[in-house]
């Protein structure tokens, strides 16, 4: 079942590793940025040390700016991923269908009634 579902994954394997990559390293980074702006906050902030200061806030903001781009690329391109597969299913179905015969569609009872 599994091998058959990834089959689907395999027209569209680029964008799915797009996908995938940027949700990882989103996930790092969610993990990784309250951390950064802790020690940040607790131990340079203290200090005198202002080019540090600004240094480490400019890369805090470029880590910012890096995650909300992997964000937008998980959410849209992850999306249109999932419309990209599911359109393949349903091609795949109605191929199916359209091979039945005449008689195999009037002898089964509609799904829905």
């Amino acid at each position: 079942m599994i091998r058959r579902f990834a089959s689907y994954y395999l027209p569209h394997k680029r964008l799915f590793i797009i996908d995938f990559f940027s949700a990882v390293v989103v996930a790092v980074l969610e993990l990784a940025f309250p951390l950064a702006v802790q020690w940040f906050i607790d131990t340079l902030l203290p200090g005198d040390d202002w080019s540090a200061i600004v240094s480490v806030s400019a890369g805090l903001f470029l880590l910012y700016i890096i995650s909300t781009f992997l964000q937008f690329i998980v959410g849209y391109w992850g999306h249109k991923l999932g419309i990209n597969i599911e359109t393949d299913m349903r091609e795949e179905l109605f191929e199916h269908v359209q091979k039945q015969s005449f008689r195999f569609l009037i002898t089964r009872k509609p799904a829905i009634s």
